[in-house]
């Protein structure tokens, strides 16, 4: 009986030494990010987010390793065959930091690594796809750091200008008032709402209008609207960074060719 426990000590213990240890992350005080761009994603990049501290552990369980990461038949993690997504920083308690890479594994944990050869799997929450769900986090975190400040009094007055698009055969309107009972509709496809997920050109995304609108309080709101066909119009009240509308160009130009339509064949009937 005792050669046979001390057998099974003995094969615990052989198989316990070659079973890899899965390294630890001290305490997290701070995390800070540089999102890479992924074309064959569709994911622009940005050059650095914080991670709020109310999202710290949640974040932190996205990038602990979890487990050795294997691709391709239980093979180890080839870098260059897999997207480099993100480059995490983690401030810890001792005043001491770490750096973690992550890439994208398809339909798994995201890989991450801590000294950039060795790649282990995330952690994971409901989201499949691990390195999807830290852009899109990291995305909404830059979002809501740079939420537009739009003024939050009431409208009392939309006028704009309609640039002509000589491709689209669209002339321009140098002035349009849109009607008061119109404000409300017309202020939801132009006012920002979310990052635009476009890398905004001027030359390959022209502008098609101005827009200005009057508060209450008596200041007044300037936004430019730039085509990016099918998508959301881009949206800009500093005219540098971007904003999804909340709805396409196509939308906002008809809406302004029907109100100065209406305006001037209300125009004309008064004159008759």
């Amino acid at each position: 009986m005792l050669r046979l426990l001390l057998l099974l000590l003995l094969i615990s213990c052989q198989i316990g030494c070659h079973r890899e240890s899965i390294p630890v992350l001290s305490p997290v005080v701070r995390i800070t990010a540089t999102l890479h761009s992924v074309p064959d994603l569709k994911i622009p990049g940005i050059q650095r987010v914080e991670v709020p501290a109310s999202q710290l552990s949640n974040f932190v369980k996205l990038i602990s390793p979890a487990a050795v990461c294997l691709q391709e038949e239980e093979i180890t993690l080839k870098p260059d065959t897999y997207y480099l997504v993100a480059d995490v920083v983690l401030e810890h308690q001792d005043g001491s930091k770490s750096n973690v890479t992550v890439r994208w594994t398809g339909h798994n944990p995201a890989a991450v690594s801590i000294d950039g050869k060795k790649y282990y799997y995330g952690g994971t929450d409901a989201f499949p796809d691990g390195a999807t769900r830290i852009m899109r986090l990291l995305r909404e975190y830059d979002y809501q750091a740079q939420k537009p400040t739009f003024n939050s009094s009431p409208i009392t007055r939309i006028t704009a200008k309609l640039l002509p698009i000589p491709k689209q055969e669209i002339p321009g309107i140098e002035s349009v008032a849109v009607p008061e009972s119109e404000l409300q509709k017309f202020a939801s496809l132009v006012l920002p709402k979310k990052p635009c997920i476009l890398n905004i050109s001027p030359v390959t995304h022209y502008e098609v209008a101005e827009v200005i609108v009057e508060h209450e309080d008596g200041r007044t709101s300037r936004l430019t609207v730039r085509w990016t066909g099918k998508n959301p119009a881009a949206i800009s009240i500093d005219g540098s960074k971007h904003f999804d509308g909340g709805g396409d160009a196509m939308t906002i130009i008809r809406q302004l060719q029907e109100y100065h339509s209406q305006a001037q064949s209300t125009g004309s009937k008064r004159s008759d």
